[in-house]
């Protein structure tokens, strides 16, 4: 009920803005106000009906894990460590939700268009994957109350291997946090980043 109160305050703000404004001398405009402010409430009733065209704008609260990390109420996880922003979940995501090949990954981070941020995704280096990684827990190898995703398989870095650049890059196990590498047609789950300055 409170959210529904919050919703509707904010969008009588955003849509009559006069109402909350210091100059308006006493009584002036009135009749426009009241007009605009029930028109305003029925279409605020008609979007809890299902039937308006109103959107509510979203609330987005970022919540502080630790000293690290921040989730941001997007979908996505600030590093304050890394200057980085992670996907929280890539399985939420229809594009990354299965394993696939590097090139695919790659491509996938790179077209990616999520929390707001329609470019500059990419896949993680493998220091930065690894960086993410909780030893002191297994399956998945890292906090579940800070990242979420599928815990079966490795996750593409965009670290190529030195002894095949073109061939191989290293990954990095979701269940146990183990390091490797992998030919680049296997497939793989990938967690993409980003720059966050």
């Amino acid at each position: 009920m409170i959210r529904i109160f919050f919703v509707i305050a904010v969008m009588v703000m955003m849509n009559c803005p006069q109402l909350f404004a210091s100059d308006l001398k006493k009584g002036e405009g009135m009749d426009k106000q009241k007009e605009t402010v029930l028109d305003v409430l029925k279409e605020v009733r008609d979007l809890l009906r299902g039937q308006g065209n109103v959107v509510a704008p979203a609330l987005v609260i970022p919540r502080v894990i630790n000293d690290r990390f921040t989730d941001n109420g997007d979908g996505t996880i600030s590093d304050k460590q890394l200057k980085v922003i992670w996907v929280k979940d890539p399985s939420v995501i229809d594009a990354l939700k299965s394993t696939m090949t590097f090139d695919v990954a790659k491509s996938a981070c790179d077209k990616l268009s999520y929390a707001g941020f329609n470019s500059g995704w990419r896949m993680p280096t493998v220091e930065e994957l690894r960086s993410i990684v909780d030893y002191t827990r297994n399956d998945p190898a890292w906090d579940i109350n800070v990242f979420g995703g599928k815990h079966d398989n490795w996750y593409w870095t965009g670290t190529p291997c030195a002894w095949d650049r073109t061939g191989s890059a290293w990954v990095v196990y979701s269940g146990s946090g183990d390091v490797g590498s992998d030919d680049r047609n296997v497939h793989g789950y990938v967690r993409p980043v980003r720059s966050s300055q």
